[in-house]
């Protein structure tokens, strides 16, 4: 009896960019050469010696089908490739080989995509059909989930609530993004891949929508820093109560912003992961101290992030980045969990249009603010808060004022006293509330760690006598009177958010009319007024300056009137035919690669 001849093994080849395997099913059936095989025979031999390690991508034993379910005699059987199982958390270093039209290939070829890019692998159900949430995006084109990650608010909502795009699919392409973009801007400062997987998908009126929260509130699994080298408590001590409102809408936290270090800054320059950077030029200054969570909602990170208010810290980053921020009325957000929590700091939202802080608003203070079609009464405190600006933003927000009485908005000017000094009256108060937190503790522990310009801010202020934070406390109370009588006779006060420009990071100057100021000093006297009063308050952007750098409009309320706020902030957008909302950061602020797929 003759034997029959062997034959010879096959070769493994390299039909893609994946790792040495087996033919795939678009290379099976040709010769190595026609594989694009050119690799010498030896490595040939021990790339097939090694493709026992490749058994999951083996073929199922044969099985045949019931009798009339496949043709005559139920003959015909049917091959199931076996699909990798998608179990675990955090990041995957496996690849995947998936049909992918790369740019300047042929449609069709192989490119190897990560996990870690919010792909996953198909999965196939009978038939060959796809199924499940994670085939809602095409699996393998980068760009469409890109696409969604760029997505204000409410178009990620609609996104999400269509199917267009999975909630677990959107959280780990956002993370993706951050962990691509911000070597260049430092807004993040720490992502939760994880967790973020984990949350994505609960119900809610922002389910799976990602945000970002400032490195201040404390969450389920991380302990905030507040910008400082070591963490205040334990992770997984507690839940701040933002998060807790975050989590009842259903939203995803996807990563952690930084911050002016204690939040004793209006720049953002000072902090343990270092400065952040302003999206429309990364020589300025972001501004804060919420500066990451401006940033973040500016470079297209996330459509909404949350950051804390002492003296402007929500409104003058979103100022400097071209979005909108708003203050709420003090005490109407749980300030649970946060570390710089005092009687001067409020809550509140960054977004990119006034429709999508409306929405966020309604979450964080759970309760509705429906829309009003009344044209508001404002005043303008020509004397206190419009003298000394620099001329490109005083042009920019004259501009915004006059469109609003083009519109039918009433128009008055008004009077405030200015004689409280804002700036310092409000860093006298700050300063002695911290100083009754400084545990020996945090003395011992923080203390040392801090930047020098943060231990001497705490240093004047521990030498601040007590009569004067006495008289302090009692020129915040005399605004507060003056203010409420202003709300007697107009509907909302408005002025410049910031008199100036962003700074540069290396020179946090302002430059006003009067002389050259420190930045701190120029942006709280025009913000801390809502902050010594507890008014609410919202910066809308309304123009560009003469160097294409972004301006914004700051509109104050009476008490619990949010909704007047954004009413006027929806407004301010018709006007001007959304013409500075929907303006993205110049081309020569950022490199293309940072808004491109990579």
């Amino acid at each position: 009896m003759t034997s029959r001849p062997r034959t010879a093994p096959r070769s493994a080849s390299k039909c893609c960019s994946c790792s040495p395997r087996r033919s795939c099913r678009r290379s099976r059936g040709r010769s190595p050469d026609a594989r694009g095989d050119r690799r010498a025979p030896g490595v040939v031999a021990a790339a097939t010696a090694r493709r026992g390690r490749f058994q999951r991508f083996r073929r199922r034993p044969r099985r045949r089908r019931r009798p009339g379910a496949g043709g005559p005699g139920g003959a015909r059987s049917t091959f199931r490739r076996q699909q990798p199982r998608l179990g675990g958390s955090g990041l995957a270093s496996r690849r995947w080989c998936l049909p992918h039209r790369s740019a300047g290939g042929e449609p069709g070829t192989h490119a190897p995509v990560r996990r870690d890019q919010g792909l996953a692998p198909p999965r196939v159900g009978r038939g060959g059909r796809p199924r499940g949430p994670a085939t809602r995006l095409r699996t393998g084109d980068v760009a469409v989930t890109e696409h969604f990650t760029r997505l204000g608010l409410r178009e990620q909502i609609g996104a999400l609530t269509r199917g267009e795009v999975g909630a677990r699919s959107l959280a780990a392409a956002t993370v993706d993004r951050v962990r691509r973009v911000n070597p260049l801007l430092n807004a993040a400062c720490a992502t939760f891949d994880a967790e973020a997987r984990a949350d994505a998908g609960s119900g809610g009126r922002l389910a799976g929508v990602p945000v970002a929260v400032k490195d201040t509130f404390a969450l389920p699994w991380y302990a905030p820093k507040d910008a400082t080298p070591v963490a205040y408590r334990r992770p997984g001590a507690g839940a701040s109560g933002v998060f807790r409102r975050l989590r009842d809408a259903g939203c995803t936290v996807a990563f952690a912003t930084n911050m002016h270090q204690l939040g004793f800054g209006t720049t953002g320059h000072v902090s343990a992961y270092g400065p952040c950077r302003n999206p429309w030029d990364v020589t300025r200054c972001p501004g804060g101290s919420s500066s990451g969570s401006a940033a973040a909602v500016a470079g297209r990170l996330v459509p909404l992030a949350i950051g804390t208010d002492a003296v402007g810290s929500v409104r003058i980053p979103a100022s400097y980045c071209g979005v909108t921020g708003l203050k709420p009325t003090w005490g109407t957000v749980p300030s649970d969990g946060c570390a710089g929590a005092s009687s001067m700091m409020a809550i509140g939202p960054i977004t990119r249009d006034a429709a999508d802080c409306r929405l966020a608003t309604e979450v964080l203070l759970s309760k509705s603010l429906p829309p009003g079609n009344r044209r508001p009464r404002i005043g303008l405190p020509v004397d206190a808060y419009w003298s000394d600006v620099e001329p490109g933003v005083l042009a920019a927000c004259r501009r915004a004022i006059e469109d609003l009485g083009e519109a039918g908005c009433e128009i008055v000017e008004i009077t405030l006293s200015g004689s409280v000094d804002v700036a310092r009256t409000a860093a006298t108060v700050l300063g002695a509330e911290r100083l009754a937190r400084m545990t020996p503790h945090w003395r011992r522990t923080v203390l040392p760690t801090l930047h020098p310009t943060i231990q001497r801010a705490l240093e004047a202020s521990r030498g601040v006598p007590e009569h004067e934070v006495g008289r302090a406390r009692a020129a915040r109370q005399a605004a507060r009177d003056e203010l409420e009588a202003t709300f007697e006779s107009v509907d909302l006060v408005a002025w410049p958010t910031v008199p100036t420009p962003p700074p540069l990071l290396d020179r946090p100057r302002a430059a006003l009319p009067s002389g050259t100021v420190s930045a701190d000093l120029a942006a709280m006297r025009t913000t801390g007024l809502a902050n010594l009063t507890g008014v609410p308050a919202i910066t809308v952007p309304c123009g560009l300056d003469r160097d294409g750098l972004p301006v914004g409009l700051m509109f104050h309320a009476p008490w619990h009137q949010e909704g007047v706020l954004v009413d006027a902030a929806e407004l301010l957008e018709q006007v001007t035919e959304r013409r500075w909302v929907d303006r993205e950061p110049s081309a020569g602020a950022m490199p293309a690669t940072a808004w491109q797929v990579s």
